[in-house]
């Protein structure tokens, strides 16, 4: 179905370019030649040596030039159009429209466009444009827009846009916007918008100077941030939303360490980021207290809200992961496997001073005794107590 709907679109694509090329056959510029069709070897060696000369129909071999054209250009290696396209152009190796582009444009090389264009423009190497381009930009390399863009840069290494504009950014490698739009950027590695961004970034590296929508990624950073954040380290200069991440951090937000013990686990240390009542806790601990092994590690993280109650009191809902570690032991009846446990818990949290406060916790834990589908689980009630460092 993709297929027959792409092959409507070019076929019909096709037919209104020769539609817009008859008026132009019967109403040519007379301020310049107009031949219908054009036949070029190597410019100058053609059916027409002027260089400004318009037509309906080019064909060249090695190096193609003319004043416009409206209907269909075949360059076998390079093509160069002083004045505005509106065609289909197939080029080999470079193709060159000092006016105004619209069509489809499918190179070989490099494509570039003076003027800005309307359509597709689809490149072996690059797209090189130094005006507004609105349409669908392809390339290996580089897709390179100077003034703006609407529609879509798909590149296999990266797509840079010195405007604004809506659209959507996809490569492999990076995607970088220097002016305020509305849209998505996909990459595997980065995206960058330096301006304001509404819409979301996907890759591991994210940055924008100002977004309101959506960030995923390994790292994600911000000047100013509305909406929701998802990654490992979500770092921000003012942030306005919901952020899920290990840590996540503005100017403002808390950054604490606590010290605790509980019935699952001896004794604990976690670094606890608090950003727009949204808690996350890391944690590592030692001593498993339910357990068959009690020489045990853990690694752990809790994510939840903070509701504030009083002046000096909090109640933070949560819920947690905790892997553990167990020592190897030769006791085949001690369960020294790697495993896990999920928790959802209440942690109250009292402030003694703007240094130090005191925090207990109840809720449940609930232990898997591997990591498989059908491994056996235990559910108990769960206490924890220790202090915070502010």
């Amino acid at each position: 179905m993709i297929i027959k709907r792409l092959s409507r679109i070019v076929i019909g694509s096709l037919a209104l370019l020769i539609g817009l090329a008859v008026p132009c056959a019967a109403q040519p510029d007379y301020n310049t030649p107009h031949h219908f069709a054009s036949l070029q070897l190597l410019h100058p060696i053609a059916t027409s040596g002027d260089p400004e000369t318009t037509t309906n129909f080019r064909l060249s071999i090695f190096y193609g030039r003319s004043g416009a054209i409206h209907g269909i250009d075949l360059n076998a290696v390079a093509g160069v159009t002083s004045g505005d396209v509106t065609a289909l152009q197939l080029t080999g190796l470079f193709a060159s429209t000092g006016g105004f582009f619209r069509g489809m444009s499918m190179t070989g090389g490099v494509s570039h466009l003076k003027s800005g264009g309307a359509g597709f423009q689809i490149s072996g190497l690059a797209n090189y444009d130094e005006d507004v381009f609105a349409g669908l930009q392809m390339a290996g390399l580089l897709n390179y827009t100077s003034r703006g863009f609407a529609g879509a840069q798909i590149s296999a290494v990266m797509n840079l846009n010195d405007g604004g504009g809506t659209f959507l950014q996809a490569s492999s490698v990076a995607n970088v916007n220097a002016g305020p739009f509305a849209g998505a950027q996909v990459a595997v590695f980065l995206n960058a918008a330096n301006a304001q961004m509404g819409g979301g970034q996907f890759a591991l590296v994210n940055f924008a100077e100002s977004l309101n929508g959506i960030q995923v990624g390994f790292l994600n950073l911000t000047h100013e941030f509305h909406g929701l954040q998802l990654g490992v380290l979500n770092l921000n200069d003012e942030f306005g939303g919901t952020p899920i991440g290990l840590i996540n951090m503005d100017n403002h937000s808390r950054k604490e360490w606590m010290f605790y013990g509980s019935n699952l686990s001896l004794a604990n240390i976690g670094f606890r980021t608090v950003l727009n009542k949204w808690s996350s806790v890391l944690s590592a601990g030692y001593g498993d207290v339910q357990g068959d092994v009690e020489a045990s590690l853990f690694l752990g993280w809790n994510f939840g809200r903070v509701i504030p109650l009083t002046e000096r009191w909090d109640l933070t809902i949560d819920l947690g992961y905790q892997h553990i570690m167990p020592k190897k032991s030769n006791n085949p009846e001690e369960n020294d496997r790697l495993h896990y446990s999920l928790q959802a818990r209440a942690l109250g949290e009292f402030h003694l001073n703007d240094s130090l406060g005191i925090v207990g916790a109840v809720g449940s834990s609930t232990v898997f005794d591997e990591y498989t589908s059908d491994a056996e689980n235990k559910t108990d009630l769960l206490f924890s107590a220790g202090i915070v460092l502010y």
